[in-house]
């Protein structure tokens, strides 16, 4: 049986609302840190008078057991968690993320990035303790999407800075 609760309010204040999720990889069971990462985030959402998603995130397909997508909603059932709407599998989602990514490329807002870590640890100092700062190697350099790459977000100078705050930690 379904636990998803409904959310009441407009459209417009569902959209500005908080909306927690839990994301856990189906490769095996949940142990209790997974639970403890579950509670946190559905309790602040509720705290906030939000939503709280479930998405499986069954991407890695060597990793994923198949009985896990089906044992997971019916622990955290178990466990009194409430999540609205549907169960979200993001194996589903593939198209929409190329399209999302495909929009961000045309807009110019992230490029092609063949750099691994270890390359970037050998060339970039960092302070002991700190991850070392990306030097934009990869940039202008219109052959990065050869081969294996990852995509960077392309952050001008121009930019405002990138910044958040978390909750939690400040």
């Amino acid at each position: 049986s379904s636990t998803a609760t409904a959310t009441t309010g407009t459209a417009r204040e569902a959209e500005r609302a908080p909306c927690g999720r839990f994301a856990p990889t189906p490769s095996g069971p949940l142990h209790l840190g997974s639970l403890l990462a579950a509670a946190g985030s559905y309790l602040s959402a509720r705290n906030q008078g939000g939503r709280w998603c479930l998405r499986i995130d069954d991407l890695d397909r060597d990793r994923c057991l198949p009985d896990q997508a089906d044992t997971i909603p019916r622990t955290l059932e178990a466990f009194g968690f409430e999540w609205d709407g549907s169960i979200d599998f993001q194996s589903t989602r593939i198209e929409e993320y190329h399209q999302a990514l495909d929009r961000l490329i045309a807009a110019g807002r992230c490029y092609a990035c063949r750099c691994s870590r270890a390359m970037l640890a050998a060339s970039v100092p960092a302070e002991p303790g700190t991850e070392p700062v990306y030097p934009g190697t990869c940039r202008s350099d219109p052959q990065a999407g050869s081969g294996p790459h990852a995509l960077r977000f392309a952050v001008s100078e121009d930019d405002a800075p990138v910044s958040f705050e978390d909750a939690f930690q400040g």
